[in-house]
């Protein structure tokens, strides 16, 4: 189970990078994440 939590951020990385293209589609963006 503390591996399976460990991966779970992993899907939040591929996100994280979202918010950089945020300054080119801040609502696009914002409304992903949200």
């Amino acid at each position: 189970m503390s591996q399976r939590s460990r991966q779970t951020p992993a899907a939040s990385s591929p996100q994280r990078p979202s918010p950089q293209p945020q300054s080119s589609t801040p609502c696009n963006t914002q409304q992903s994440t949200r």
